[in-house]
């Protein structure tokens, strides 16, 4: 961060950051549009749990769907993959997400050649109402009529040579079937999906799975929309979208983002306005200080010549060291940096005059001023040598010989 970067301006930053990422997590909800796979009334809605890992026309978000929940448009189908090796897709033809079920089907219509090929959901988070036992039997071409409710037709692994009917395993075992059923040769006993209602439907209709995780049901009744609640782990939660678009999420976080920053930003801003008030009052009441003796001494008529007076003369005055203090501000005495008659604090290219009986330094200005006042130092109080001591008329001759000017190096 840059150094010359205001307060204010860190600030600031500090709390867009805080309100865009509040917003972000608020909004992971609503940022995930429902899909579909072609157009038209039999196109399946498609939303969370779910999620169209394929759309060529929008950037997958993972965070719109769960783990497990993938599906797939084909020459618009919504085509749903088992994690089966080798295993083919199953077209799916509706999604109710009020109960949490979908039916799937075989893209070629024949559920019953899935079933004979080692049909398995393997890990999946799907599973059937029911599974029960059937068995498929081969019959001659002219076993075509049905001779029991129980036993049906599988058209679409009979041709015109033979007729492959499925018989509930229980209902064929130990059972005395009349012919020609009777001289039917089995091809294999599977475990066929099968609804709640019973076995009426046949083996050739959709399969029904049920999920149980994530449970986003009460969000469908509510007429919510379930979402991961934040953008880290897999919890999950309902949002109340408003006509508006804005859940009632999005609008705390708002309020939390904004209200709160915003509320320091005034704190934060009254302080800065308190202390430029403080240093600015600080800074005039120190030239106030300073002030006085400026105005007193200019305000000070000279006595006339035949008036004797305690302060010094001119040039016994000028006869004092001068120090001229260099870029460094070096002093004499780097403990003594304060001139004890304004105040003021010493400076680079200062002039300073020292009372040599003392060695107490002012500003030049300051003490000449004052010694032509008082013949004493303003520290100390001792007083010079008695014989500068004198009327404005009085020289010092011998005192002037003996005085120098230095300059500190910076």
């Amino acid at each position: 961060m840059p150094k010359n970067m205001a307060p204010q301006q860190i600030f600031l930053s500090s709390i867009l950051l805080s309100i865009l990422s509040l917003n972000h997590i608020a909004t992971s909800i609503e940022n995930c549009p429902v899909q579909y796979c072609g157009s038209g009334s039999s196109s399946v809605r498609v939303k969370f749990p779910f999620q169209i890992i394929n759309n060529p026309w929008r950037v997958r978000n993972p965070r719109c769907g769960y783990p497990r929940f993938e599906l797939a448009c084909v020459r618009n189908q919504t085509i749903l993959m088992l994690p089966v090796p080798g295993s083919e897709p199953f077209v799916v033809l509706n999604i109710d997400y009020s109960v949490q079920t979908l039916n799937i089907n075989d893209p070629q219509n024949c559920l019953p050649r899935r079933y004979l090929n080692d049909f398995s959901l393997g890990n999946f988070p799907f599973h059937p109402d029911l599974v029960t036992d059937f068995t498929f039997l081969n019959c001659s071409s002219n076993s075509t009529a049905e001779t029991a409710f129980k036993h049906r037709i599988v058209p679409c692994l009979s041709d015109d040579n033979y007729t492959v009917l499925a018989v509930p395993t229980r209902h064929y075992e130990g059972s005395k079937l009349p012919p020609p059923i009777s001289l039917c040769e089995i091809i294999r006993s599977v475990m066929v999906p099968v609804s709640l209602w019973g076995y009426g439907t046949g083996v050739e209709d959709d399969i029904r799975l049920t999920w149980t995780d994530p449970y986003c049901a009460p969000c469908e009744d509510r007429g919510e929309v379930c979402g991961f609640k934040s953008d880290v782990g897999l919890a999950t939660g309902c949002s109340d979208l408003s006509s508006s678009g804005t859940s009632k999420g999005t609008k705390y976080a708002i309020i939390i983002g904004v209200g709160v920053p915003g509320t320091l930003l005034i704190i934060g801003l009254g302080c800065c306005y308190l202390c430029r008030k403080v240093g600015s009052g600080h800074e005039s009441q120190l030239g106030r200080r300073r002030r006085p003796i400026t105005e007193i001494s200019t305000a000070i008529t000279l006595p006339p010549p035949a008036i004797v007076v305690n302060g010094l003369d001119r040039l016994t005055i000028e006869s004092y060291p001068k120090t001229l203090l260099g870029e460094s501000g070096r002093l004499p005495k780097p403990n003594d940096n304060t001139c004890s008659i304004c105040l003021g604090e010493y400076e680079p290219k200062q002039t300073l005059r020292t009372i040599p009986e003392c060695n107490h330094y002012f500003h030049a200005e300051c003490i000449d001023k004052w010694l032509r006042m008082n013949a004493s130092c303003p520290v100390c109080r001792n007083s010079p040598d008695g014989s500068s001591l004198a009327t404005p008329s009085t020289t010092s001759t011998s005192t002037s010989s003996s005085r120098s000017s230095s300059v500190l190096s910076p």
